[in-house]
């Protein structure tokens, strides 16, 4: 679980946060929210439309 607890330890350390598997829109958002580097998911074009509607790149 990535918790705002568990994020500011690895910022601390030094250590960037990717997250994979991520297929559900609503911990896309989730995670978006808290920070993370980086979140894979089998469903791509989910992920674009999350990160698009939070004013991220589209493509």
């Amino acid at each position: 679980m990535v918790t705002p607890r568990f994020l500011r330890a690895a910022r601390a350390a030094g250590v960037q946060v990717h997250v994979r598997t991520v297929n559900e829109a609503a911990e896309m958002e989730r995670l978006t929210d808290l920070g993370v580097d980086g979140l894979m998911s089998d469903r791509p074009s989910l992920l674009r439309e999350v990160i698009a509607g939070r004013g991220g790149p589209a493509g």
